[in-house]
Protein backbone atom coordinates (compact mmCIF):
# COMPACT_ATOMS: atom_id res chain seq x y z
CA UNK A 1 0.00 0.00 0.00
CA UNK A 2 1.39 3.43 -0.96
CA UNK A 3 2.29 5.97 1.73
CA UNK A 4 -0.26 8.47 0.36
CA UNK A 5 -3.06 5.91 0.62
CA UNK A 6 -2.02 5.07 4.18
CA UNK A 7 -2.06 8.78 5.07
CA UNK A 8 -5.52 9.15 3.52
CA UNK A 9 -6.83 6.21 5.55
CA UNK A 10 -5.30 7.65 8.73
CA UNK A 11 -6.97 10.98 7.99
CA UNK A 12 -10.36 9.32 7.45
CA UNK A 13 -10.12 7.27 10.64
CA UNK A 14 -9.22 10.43 12.57
CA UNK A 15 -12.36 12.24 11.37
CA UNK A 16 -14.46 9.15 12.06
CA UNK A 17 -12.99 9.00 15.56
CA UNK A 18 -13.76 12.68 16.23
CA UNK A 19 -17.30 12.46 14.88
CA UNK A 20 -18.02 9.32 16.89
CA UNK A 21 -16.43 10.82 19.99
CA UNK A 22 -18.67 13.89 19.93
CA UNK A 23 -21.81 11.82 19.35
CA UNK A 24 -20.95 9.30 22.06
CA UNK A 25 -19.81 12.01 24.47
CA UNK A 26 -23.19 13.71 24.12
CA UNK A 27 -24.86 10.34 24.76
CA UNK A 28 -22.65 9.85 27.84
CA UNK A 29 -23.81 13.18 29.24
CA UNK A 30 -27.45 12.35 28.55
CA UNK A 31 -27.02 9.01 30.32
CA UNK A 32 -25.26 10.75 33.20
CA UNK A 33 -28.24 13.06 33.58
CA UNK A 34 -30.56 10.07 33.81
CA UNK A 35 -28.32 8.42 36.40
CA UNK A 36 -28.09 11.57 38.52
CA UNK A 37 -31.87 11.88 38.53
CA UNK A 38 -32.43 8.20 39.31
CA UNK A 39 -29.63 7.94 41.89
CA UNK A 40 -28.95 11.48 43.15
CA UNK A 41 -27.07 10.25 46.20
CA UNK A 42 -24.49 8.35 44.13
CA UNK A 43 -24.11 10.57 41.07
CA UNK A 44 -24.31 14.07 42.52
CA UNK A 45 -21.85 16.66 41.22
CA UNK A 46 -18.38 15.92 42.57
CA UNK A 47 -19.40 12.58 44.08
CA UNK A 48 -17.32 9.42 43.92
CA UNK A 49 -19.93 7.82 41.67
CA UNK A 50 -19.76 10.69 39.21
CA UNK A 51 -15.96 10.63 39.13
CA UNK A 52 -15.88 6.88 38.57
CA UNK A 53 -18.50 7.20 35.84
CA UNK A 54 -16.40 9.70 33.88
CA UNK A 55 -13.27 7.62 34.33
CA UNK A 56 -15.05 4.68 32.73
CA UNK A 57 -16.56 6.81 29.95
CA UNK A 58 -13.22 8.33 29.04
CA UNK A 59 -11.61 4.90 28.92
CA UNK A 60 -14.39 3.47 26.75
CA UNK A 61 -15.12 6.44 24.48
CA UNK A 62 -11.82 8.30 24.24
CA UNK A 63 -9.16 5.58 24.51
CA UNK A 64 -10.64 2.23 23.48
CA UNK A 65 -11.41 3.33 19.87
CA UNK A 66 -7.83 4.58 19.49
CA UNK A 67 -6.39 1.28 20.70
CA UNK A 68 -8.70 -0.62 18.31
CA UNK A 69 -7.73 1.60 15.36
CA UNK A 70 -4.03 1.20 16.12
CA UNK A 71 -4.42 -2.54 16.54
CA UNK A 72 -6.09 -2.78 13.14
CA UNK A 73 -3.24 -0.79 11.63
CA UNK A 74 -0.72 -3.01 13.46
CA UNK A 75 0.71 -0.02 15.27
CA UNK A 76 1.37 0.75 18.92
CA UNK A 77 0.55 3.69 21.13
CA UNK A 78 4.19 4.78 21.04
CA UNK A 79 3.87 5.32 17.28
CA UNK A 80 1.73 8.37 18.06
CA UNK A 81 4.66 9.93 19.88
CA UNK A 82 7.47 8.52 17.70
CA UNK A 83 9.37 7.03 20.64
CA UNK A 84 9.00 5.87 24.24
CA UNK A 85 11.07 8.85 25.36
CA UNK A 86 8.84 11.40 23.61
CA UNK A 87 5.75 9.64 24.99
CA UNK A 88 7.08 9.91 28.53
CA UNK A 89 8.09 13.53 28.00
CA UNK A 90 4.67 14.40 26.60
CA UNK A 91 2.94 12.77 29.55
CA UNK A 92 5.31 14.46 31.99
CA UNK A 93 4.61 17.92 30.59
CA UNK A 94 0.92 17.14 30.32
CA UNK A 95 0.80 16.14 33.99
CA UNK A 96 2.92 19.11 35.04
CA UNK A 97 0.63 21.45 33.13
CA UNK A 98 -2.40 19.85 34.78
CA UNK A 99 -0.91 20.45 38.23
CA UNK A 100 -0.47 24.13 37.38
CA UNK A 101 -4.00 24.18 35.96
CA UNK A 102 -5.51 22.74 39.14
CA UNK A 103 -3.39 25.04 41.30
CA UNK A 104 -4.76 28.03 39.43
CA UNK A 105 -8.35 26.77 39.65
CA UNK A 106 -9.16 29.08 42.55
CA UNK A 107 -7.90 32.12 40.63
CA UNK A 108 -9.59 31.07 37.40
CA UNK A 109 -12.88 30.36 39.17
CA UNK A 110 -14.18 33.90 38.84
CA UNK A 111 -12.82 34.37 35.35
CA UNK A 112 -14.24 31.10 34.04
CA UNK A 113 -17.82 31.50 35.20
CA UNK A 114 -17.58 28.95 38.04
CA UNK A 115 -16.41 26.09 35.84
CA UNK A 116 -14.63 24.69 38.89
CA UNK A 117 -17.46 25.23 41.35
CA UNK A 118 -17.84 21.54 42.33
CA UNK A 119 -16.00 20.62 45.55
CA UNK A 120 -12.65 18.97 44.98
CA UNK A 121 -11.94 15.82 46.99
CA UNK A 122 -9.26 13.17 46.58
CA UNK A 123 -10.90 11.33 43.68
CA UNK A 124 -11.62 14.55 41.79
CA UNK A 125 -8.01 15.60 42.29
CA UNK A 126 -6.72 12.29 40.94
CA UNK A 127 -9.03 12.62 37.95
CA UNK A 128 -8.00 16.20 37.27
CA UNK A 129 -4.27 15.80 37.81
CA UNK A 130 -3.67 12.24 36.57
CA UNK A 131 -6.50 10.64 34.58
CA UNK A 132 -7.71 13.58 32.47
CA UNK A 133 -4.23 14.74 31.33
CA UNK A 134 -3.21 11.23 30.27
CA UNK A 135 -6.45 10.62 28.37
CA UNK A 136 -6.38 14.04 26.71
CA UNK A 137 -2.69 13.72 25.83
CA UNK A 138 -3.24 10.39 24.11
CA UNK A 139 -6.50 11.33 22.39
CA UNK A 140 -5.86 14.88 21.23
CA UNK A 141 -2.12 15.57 21.29
CA UNK A 142 -1.31 11.99 20.36
CA UNK A 143 -3.94 10.61 17.99
CA UNK A 144 -5.76 13.65 16.56
CA UNK A 145 -2.80 16.02 16.33
CA UNK A 146 -0.49 13.39 14.87
CA UNK A 147 -2.97 12.55 12.12
CA UNK A 148 -3.76 16.15 11.31
CA UNK A 149 -0.04 16.80 10.92
CA UNK A 150 -0.10 14.31 8.06
CA UNK A 151 -2.36 16.64 6.04
CA UNK A 152 -1.72 20.11 7.47
CA UNK A 153 1.20 22.17 8.68
CA UNK A 154 2.15 21.64 12.32
CA UNK A 155 0.71 25.04 13.26
CA UNK A 156 -2.59 24.44 11.45
CA UNK A 157 -2.85 20.95 12.93
CA UNK A 158 -2.27 22.34 16.43
CA UNK A 159 -4.87 25.08 15.90
CA UNK A 160 -7.46 22.56 14.66
CA UNK A 161 -6.73 20.14 17.50
CA UNK A 162 -7.11 22.95 20.03
CA UNK A 163 -10.43 23.96 18.46
CA UNK A 164 -11.76 20.41 18.75
CA UNK A 165 -10.45 20.27 22.32
CA UNK A 166 -12.49 23.36 23.20
CA UNK A 167 -15.60 22.01 21.46
CA UNK A 168 -15.50 18.74 23.40
CA UNK A 169 -15.53 20.83 26.58
CA UNK A 170 -18.57 22.72 25.29
CA UNK A 171 -20.53 19.47 25.39
CA UNK A 172 -19.99 19.12 29.13
CA UNK A 173 -20.63 22.79 29.80
CA UNK A 174 -23.92 22.61 27.92
CA UNK A 175 -25.21 19.73 30.04
CA UNK A 176 -23.97 21.46 33.18
CA UNK A 177 -25.93 24.58 32.22
CA UNK A 178 -22.76 26.65 31.85
CA UNK A 179 -22.71 27.16 28.08
CA UNK A 180 -23.79 30.80 27.83
CA UNK A 181 -22.38 33.69 25.83
CA UNK A 182 -21.78 35.64 29.01
CA UNK A 183 -19.35 33.08 30.45
CA UNK A 184 -18.23 31.15 27.37
CA UNK A 185 -15.34 33.00 25.80
CA UNK A 186 -12.89 33.38 28.68
CA UNK A 187 -12.75 29.66 29.57
CA UNK A 188 -12.76 28.71 25.89
CA UNK A 189 -9.78 30.95 25.16
CA UNK A 190 -7.94 29.63 28.20
CA UNK A 191 -8.49 26.01 27.21
CA UNK A 192 -7.58 26.80 23.59
CA UNK A 193 -4.32 28.41 24.74
CA UNK A 194 -3.66 25.49 27.09
CA UNK A 195 -4.11 23.02 24.23
CA UNK A 196 -1.84 25.03 21.93
CA UNK A 197 0.81 25.03 24.63
CA UNK A 198 0.45 21.26 25.13
CA UNK A 199 0.76 20.76 21.37
CA UNK A 200 3.97 22.80 21.31
CA UNK A 201 5.32 20.74 24.20
CA UNK A 202 4.60 17.56 22.25
CA UNK A 203 6.34 19.00 19.19
CA UNK A 204 9.44 19.82 21.25
CA UNK A 205 9.46 16.40 22.90
CA UNK A 206 9.29 14.60 19.53
CA UNK A 207 11.84 16.77 17.74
Amino acid sequence: MSSSKIEDECFVTMWFYLFSLFILWIAAWVFHGELSRAFPLYFASGSYGENFYWWVMKALLWLLPIFLILKKEKRSLLDLFKSERSFKLSLFWGLASAVVWIALAGVLDKLMGKIFEAPIHALSLVGGVLVAPIVEEIAFRGFVLARLEGSFSKLSANLLTSLFFVLIHWVGWYFQGKLSLASLWDPSLLIFAFSLYAGLIKKKSTS
